[in-house]
């Protein structure tokens, strides 16, 4: 099968060519033009396409296709499924008609090539799912990627919010020299690497209950951290002194899976949060 796609007034118009029959649809709604259908199934310069829409057989089942596509969507009764477009360039001119419709007038233009058709259109429903199916994960990346984005840069608009806080340290109250926690979780596990995120928080007027489910949710929950502790700086420099190959993004990092990392991992933290203290 040959397949060709043609612009018109932004309107794009898919040409797929098998056995010398060709099936050209719009993409707008998927409808097929049954007249150059029926032209290159006969060999004829004319489809006589009026001539089926005026029958009586035709116009049984097309009653009845109308009926159970009012039933799937009661909004649409008043909606024809095929119609004539003279507006379009010469050769995309025609009858274009609803794709399940299709079958039943390739049958009555030549019940011998009709299974052609019908491979044809298997094959661009199939291309127009996989395109569909593939658009979708690329928007959801998209989405996931844009999510990220924003929660990256609300922890850096925190995280500059506390460093302002903490430029004149001579103003912090004692009382709140020592009202931060930080919050350690691994939030991936992808190749051999994990990655791990730190959130500092600020627990006055926090409740007890938050604080609680903070401490379950965690892998590790560090109390009473020093207001020396303005920004994660420090506890990455001693990160990136314990361990090889550490790599940083905004308040998260990643490092090489090894026997014991996450133990290790809270030790370097605790440590230097234990040294700021001193």
């Amino acid at each position: 099968m040959e397949s060709t796609v043609r612009q018109y007034n932004e309107i794009k118009f898919k040409t797929t060519t098998y056995n010398g029959i060709t099936i050209v649809v719009r993409s707008t709604d998927e409808w097929v033009n049954a007249s150059k259908m029926v032209m290159t199934l006969t060999k004829n310069d004319e489809s006589r396409l009026v001539d089926l829409f005026k029958s009586v057989n035709w116009i049984k089942y097309y009653n009845y296709f109308k009926q159970q596509q009012q039933k799937l969507t009661p909004e649409i009764s008043r909606v024809e499924f095929y119609k004539q477009n003279n507006t379009y360039p010469v050769e995309l001119r025609g009858y274009y008609v609803h794709p399940k419709l299709v079958n039943y007038i390739a049958i009555w233009a030549s019940p011998q090539y009709a299974s052609d058709v019908g491979e044809i259109m298997d094959s661009i429903n199939k291309n127009s799912l996989a395109q569909h199916i593939i658009f979708e994960k690329n928007a959801r990346r998209t989405i996931d990627r844009l999510n990220e984005e924003v929660m990256e840069q609300i922890t850096i608009a925190d995280n500059l919010a506390d460093d302002i806080e903490q430029l004149v340290p001579r103003t912090v109250f004692d009382q709140q020299k020592q009202a931060y926690i930080l919050i350690l979780n691994v939030i991936d596990t992808v190749d051999n690497n994990t990655t791990f995120e730190m959130r500092r928080l600020c627990k006055n007027n926090m409740k007890i209950g938050l604080l609680n489910q903070l401490k379950l949710h965690s892998i590790r929950y560090f109390d009473n951290l020093p207001v020396a502790v303005t920004s994660y700086h420090e506890i990455q420099q001693a990160l990136i002194a314990n361990f090889e190959q550490v790599t940083f993004r905004y308040n998260k990092f990643t490092l090489n899976n090894q026997e014991g990392l996450i133990e290790d991992v809270i030790n370097v933290i605790r440590d230097e949060i234990e040294r700021i203290h001193d």
